[in-house]
C-alpha cells in the first residue's frame, strides 16, 4: 500500500474502533460464509467493484451454485454431477462446516441468489458408497440426464449433492539467509524493519545464533537457565519460543470465564495475550513432548490451542457480551517470559509466515 491508503486504513480502523487483533486473526483466516471472489480474495461482506462467485464453507472450499435440485441421490451419481461442471465434491471438514454452519453460509448464498444449504447430509470426496440413507433399488440404465447411475448395483445411499471448487494456495516463505529477494519481499521486509527500529543485520544475527537461546520444548529449570533435556525435580516451565513459557504448575481442568477469573485472582496469575498463545500453538507437539518426558500426559495441550485455551482478549470479550455468565469452558495456561532476545522478532516471523505470494 501507499502513504494514502495506508493512512486511510489506519483511520479507518481507529474511527470504527476495529479490534486490531480480530483484524489480523481475520486477514489470516478464512471463515465459513465468507465470500469468494473471482481475484482469488475473501471477505464477509460484497465489495464494490468485486465479482462474489462463491461462499466459503472451510478455508479450502467453496460452494458454488451447483446444487443438484433433484434432491438427494447416490454417490455414483454425485460424482458425476460435480465432474461435468468442473466441481468437486467437499473434503469431510467442509462437509462438516456445511452442517455446523448453515445458516451463515445459508445466508451469504441467499445475498448471491444461490441454492441454499438443505437441512441434511451432502455427499463428501471420502465418502463410500454405502454412507447415507437408503434409497430405492435401482435396475438397469443409465437413465436420462448428465448424472445418470450406470446400472449394475442394487441397493444405493442418498445424500445431497453440492458442488465446491478447492482453492489452491501456494505459500512462499521467506529465507532471511537469501539475498536474491523479490523486489516486493525486500520492500515488505525493509518496510518491517524500518518500523520496528531493527536493522536486517540485527535479524540476521538472530536467525544465524537460534540454537544459542531455548527452542520450542526446552525446560526452564527452577535456577534461571534452560535445558534441551529433562533435569530430575528442576523444571519449572516449557519454552514456546525463546523468551516464552508455559509454567508447570498449571491446572489441567476446563473453567469457564468467571472461574477462570477467580482462579487467576487466586493466584496472582495472568493468561498470555493473544499474540502469545499464537506462539503456544505453534509449539503444541514440541510442548506435548516435553510434557510426556516429565510425567505429565495428562497436561497435553489440547490440538486447537486459539480455540480451546483462554487468552486475556478471550476472557475479556466473555464479560463483555454476556452479562449473565459465559458456560463456555476452556483450558488456562500459566505463562512467564524470560527476556533471552527482542521480542519484535517474533512479531516479524509471525507476520512473515502469513505472508502468501501467488504464483
Amino acid at each position: 500500500m501507499n502513504k494514502n491508503q495506508t493512512e486511510a486504513l489506519l483511520s479507518c480502523i481507529r474511527d470504527n474502533a476495529i479490534d486490531t487483533l480480530e483484524l489480523y486473526d481475520y486477514l489470516n483466516t478464512v471463515h465459513p460464509g465468507e465470500f469468494h471472489f473471482t481475484n482469488g480474495t475473501h471477505f464477509p461482506v460484497l465489495l464494490p467493484g468485486l465479482t462474489a462467485d462463491g461462499v466459503f464453507a472451510s478455508e479450502e472450499y467453496y460452494l458454488t451454485a451447483n446444487e443438484r435440485i433433484n434432491g438427494k441421490t447416490t454417490l455414483a451419481r454425485a460424482q458425476r454431477f460435480c465432474s461435468n461442471r468442473g466441481c468437486v465434491l467437499p473434503d469431510w471438514k467442509a462437509g462438516r462446516a456445511m452442517k455446523e454452519h448453515r445458516g451463515e453460509i445459508n445466508a451469504s448464498l441467499k445475498i448471491l441468489g444461490f441454492p441454499l444449504l438443505e437441512d441434511g447430509e451432502y455427499w463428501t470426496a471420502g465418502d463410500k458408497a454405502g454412507e447415507g440413507e437408503p434409497g430405492e433399488i435401482i435396475f438397469g440404465g443409465p437413465a436420462p440426464g448428465d448424472d445418470t447411475y450406470i446400472g449394475g448395483s442394487w441397493t444405493n445411499y442418498h445424500k445431497y449433492v453440492r458442488g465446491c471448487i478447492k482453492v489452491t494456495k501456494t505459500s512462499q516463505k521467506l529465507d532471511y539467509t537469501r539475498s536474491e529477494f523479490k523486489d516486493e519481499q525486500t520492500t515488505v521486509l525493509d518496510s518491517i524493519f524500518k518500523d520496528f527500529g531493527i536493522s536486517r543485520y540485527q535479524f540476521l544475527s538472530y536467525q544465524n545464533s537460534k540454537s544459542c537461546y531455548p527452542q520450542p520444548g526446552h525446560y526452564l529449570l527452577k535456577n534461571g537457565t534452560h535445558s534441551a533435556s529433562t533435569v530430575y525435580d528442576q523444571e519449572a516451565g516449557i519454552f514456546a519460543n525463546a523468551n516464552l513459557y508455559i509454567k508447570l504448575d498449571m491446572p489441567k481442568s476446563l473453567f469457564t470465564a468467571e472461574q477462570a477469573r477467580v482462579y487467576l485472582k487466586a493466584y496472582e496469575a495472568q493468561v498470555p495475550e493473544y499474540f502469545a498463545l499464537r506462539q503456544i500453538a505453534k509449539a503444541v507437539p514440541e510442548i506435548n513432548k516435553a510434557l510426556t518426558a516429565v510425567g505429565m500426559k495428562d497436561f497435553w495441550l489440547p490440538e486447537n490451542v486459539l480455540e480451546e485455551c483462554w487468552c486475556k482478549e478471550s476472557l475479556d470479550k466473555a464479560f463483555q457480551n454476556d452479562e449473565e455468565g459465559s458456560t463456555e469452558e476452556k483450558r488456562v495456561l500459566l505463562v512467564g517470559n524470560q527476556p533471552n532476545v527482542n521480542d519484535k522478532y517474533f512479531i516479524i516471523e509471525d507476520i512473515w509466515e502469513h505472508i502468501s505470494w501467488e504464483h
